[in-house]
């Protein structure tokens, strides 16, 4: 719908401009829960990705260049609809190249402009190919370019109203203009976005009896960082947080952890036997039982980090911070060896500057560690009908 779409939205709806303003608020919200479990990595070995960074904002008096504004960061996927937009606070280095190794499969050919934060690409597992701009479109030699990330500017620019470059309203927007890329055929966008409310908030079943569940289900606790209307958070990841789970279980099940509240600074574990009916084989009974719970279930990235974006999305709402997340952990760990060496084998500093790198699973002591530093409970249940309470 083309801008100004409130003042459509007020005149054919005939609601107030605070009313529709919140709703899209809210909607957008939907596009990037939408977005967060849809992730796909780009490239690969023989694939095609162009990066670039643009900046949105406005200039003194509409005039030269822009003095105010929000650098963009993003890439796309030759021969396929793969793309991502993120918003950076700078272009240096390290801002990018972390983007990018979050973002981009090592052996994926990149192709960029000359902006000296990419001249590492090569050195990163990259094959990195450049474009002048300054003489060129197209690199002559290389036949390098970078039309299909500047036809996605364009995109986005023409998706995103004026007041949407202020700093705190860029993510929601660029969220919305990935969801309608991503569905341009119009029954199919209209059908996700219902789907996704419905995954999003999910809604307490016609037939629960309140009196019942009292009896039957503990009372329900407050997840960290999510506000009073959502439900309780159940965060399914697919790494080995699990001491007492085997490796093959691990590759057919998945680990379900929820967080709740507790207040005691001592790290401890208890391991207990739950009944067979509480966890189900299969993932569509999970959902099913999750449902009955009035919980809500969130995929994460199986990379490596999995455990560290569960926390990270119950906390922010995104998983996007999950190193923020290893980082605070670890130190809390290296600050108090003295209580977290005992769940360590092997000799601890050697462990600890293994858990800072990317990707590095998580293990009892990681989450014994983030339970008593974020003062929560967190339960994890493997198949063999066992429950581990980390406080």
């Amino acid at each position: 719908m083309p801008f100004p779409r409130v003042d459509f939205l007020q005149l054919e709806l005939r609601l107030s401009r605070k009313t529709i303003i919140d709703w899209s608020s809210f909607l957008r919200e939907v596009c990037e829960h939408y977005v967060h479990t849809n992730f796909e990595m780009l490239g690969g070995e023989g694939k095609i990705v162009e990066i670039d960074e643009a900046k949105f904002g406005r200039s003194k008096n509409n005039k030269g260049r822009f003095l105010r504004g929000t650098w963009v960061f993003g890439g796309i996927e030759r021969d396929s609809k793969k793309c991502f937009v993120i918003p950076v606070k700078d272009r240096t280095k390290e801002t990018l190249l972390q983007i990018i190794k979050e973002r981009i499969l090592p052996g994926t050919t990149i192709m960029s402009d000359c902006w000296r934060s990419y001249d590492c690409l090569s050195s990163e597992g990259y094959r990195h190919l450049t474009v002048n701009h300054s003489y060129n479109f197209v690199n002559p030699e290389t036949k390098a370019h970078t039309q299909h990330i500047e036809r996605l500017w364009r995109e986005v620019r023409w998706n995103i109203p004026k007041a949407g470059n202020k700093r705190h309203h860029m993510s929601g927007h660029l969220m919305e203009f990935l969801f309608r890329f991503k569905n341009s055929i119009y029954q199919k966008r209209f059908h996700e976005i219902f789907k996704n409310i419905g995954t999003l908030y999910r809604p307490i079943s016609t037939d629960y009896d309140p009196k019942t569940a009292q009896e039957t289900t503990p009372p329900e606790t407050e997840p960290v960082g999510i506000r009073e209307t959502m439900p309780q958070t159940t965060i399914t990841t697919h790494s080995l947080v699990e001491p007492i789970m085997t490796a093959k279980e691990s590759m057919s099940m998945s680990q379900i952890t929820t967080i709740t509240k507790h207040s005691d600074m001592t790290p401890s574990l208890e391991i207990t036997s739950i009944p067979t009916t509480l966890l189900p084989i299969t993932f569509p009974q999970l959902e099913k039982e999750m449902i009955k719970q009035k919980r809500m279930i969130i995929k994460i990235a199986a990379d490596g980090n999995c455990f560290f974006r569960a926390i990270s999305q119950i906390i922010f709402l995104t998983q996007d911070q999950h190193r923020n997340m290893r980082k605070q952990v670890t130190s809390f760990m290296i600050t108090h060896e003295k209580n977290f060496e005992m769940f360590v084998d092997g000799d601890f500093k050697q462990h600890m500057e293994l858990m800072k790198k990317d990707t590095t699973w998580a293990t009892t002591a990681e989450i014994l560690a983030a339970a008593t530093l974020l003062q929560r409970d967190i339960y994890t249940f493997s198949p063999n009908h066992k429950k581990t309470k980390y406080s």
